[in-house]
């Protein structure tokens, strides 16, 4: 270690050659970066910016043109030519940034994006410096004697998600989009099948095997998370078995008869939940860009179609399960630990099944002065002067 006026300077000598590390304000961070040096770590001094490496990664020929597909390349694309390029955190040195750059960086999203594409947006910086952490790039550092994450992204905080507005599907619609989805992708119509007649979490049914199947029944005892990892537990951590509807068996049947997992990309690799997601949301917007079109030859408003997404096909699972009158049953196929997560949070009322229930409530109970009133209305009064009221 050496000290050049204020400055602090890690030193190697090498095949008969100095060399000086960067200057640092203090001697534990020259000491650091000597260590860096003598492990053969990548010298700080030649690292890009995070603007530049990020470059590298989408340009052709790089890394994530073989590992995304085009829309995930274009989404990196945007967000490094809209929010990155020539802001402070794309300017910054990879080795240089930290958590509070990163923080403040998502920060500044929120003035103008929404909660979601915030996350979005922060999700392909993470997976950026992700990047370099498994290229050797970026290593865990010290700070004031603790242990700094290799991903200076690691641990960011962002606002709560807004809760989506809740969307249960009638009968007929649990009929016709599997159809019209058939077309669209066979293999995610028999997911959103599978998912739709067993209320099962999106993860589950990316984790089911054809060792999970005996006859009709599934045993739900895995699931695969967000990043694609495979858990050896539910979210409760409870196993639960669940009865396949004729459907569903014929869904899984459609995908083959092999060992290991029912539902497998084109690459042979498990599917992620996010993945999912990510194409009912694009068959979604097919159908809305159809209506739109229709509508507008026939010269009326457009209806809007329905966010086919997971939740809403588990919710209305849940909601059809209770209307039918075993709610413990329900609890139990969808995995709840409680009853009351089930009733007050799943459990959504429909319009029709309500209208049924007024009904049958209210024909044992015969209030004649009402019905009789009913019958009546929209009839002519006769005028009776001598009548007075008794």
């Amino acid at each position: 270690m050496i000290r050049r006026g204020n400055t602090w300077y890690g030193r190697l000598r090498r095949d008969g050659q100095e060399i000086l590390t960067e200057g640092y304000a203090t001697a534990d961070k020259a000491e650091e970066a000597l260590d860096r040096l003598i492990g053969g770590q990548v010298d700080p001094r030649t690292l890009p910016t995070l603007e530049a490496y990020w470059e590298s990664l989408i340009a052709p020929g790089g890394d994530f043109e073989h590992r995304y597909d085009a829309p995930t390349c274009n989404l990196y694309d945007t967000v490094l030519a809209q929010h990155v390029r020539g802001k402070p955190l794309g300017k910054t040195r990879l080795d240089q940034i930290r958590k509070v750059d990163v923080q403040r960086h998502v920060d500044r999203l929120y003035k103008n994006l929404a909660e979601s594409t915030v996350r979005r947006y922060g999700s392909c910086v993470h997976t950026v410096l992700q990047n370099a952490v498994d290229a050797g790039v970026l290593v865990a550092r010290l700070d004031g004697g603790q242990v700094l994450p290799a991903n200076p992204a690691d641990g960011v905080k962002y606002r709560k998600l807004p809760d989506a507005p809740s969307y249960i599907f009638s009968d007929e619609e649990l009929r016709l989009y599997p159809e019209l989805l058939y077309a669209f992708h066979p293999r995610l119509s028999a997911m959103v099948t599978v998912i739709a007649d067993t209320g099962a979490r999106p993860g589950e049914v990316c984790a089911m095997t054809t060792e999970d199947l005996r006859g009709d029944v599934w045993t739900i005892a895995a699931m695969i998370t967000r990043k694609g990892i495979r858990k050896e537990s539910t979210k409760t951590g409870r196993i639960r078995t669940v009865t396949l509807s004729p459907d569903a068996l014929a869904a899984i049947e459609d995908q083959g008869r092999r060992r290991g997992l029912v539902f497998l990309n084109e690459d042979g690799n498990p599917i992620k939940p996010d993945a999912l997601y990510t194409h009912l949301r694009r068959f979604r917007l097919s159908l809305q860009k159809k209506e739109d079109e229709t509508a507008r030859k026939e010269g009326r408003p457009p209806r809007s179609i329905p966010p086919l997404h997971p939740r809403n096909l588990r919710k209305t699972f849940v909601t059809r399960g209770v209307e039918m009158g075993d709610a413990k049953a329900v609890q139990a196929a969808v995995g709840h630990s409680s009853i009351r997560t089930t009733l007050d949070i799943y459990a959504k009322a429909r319009q029709n099944p309500q209208r049924k229930l007024i009904e049958s409530l209210s024909e044992g109970v015969s209030r004649s002065i009402w019905r009789d009133k009913g019958k009546d209305r929209g009839k002519k009064p006769v005028s009776d002067s001598s009548s007075e009221p008794t």
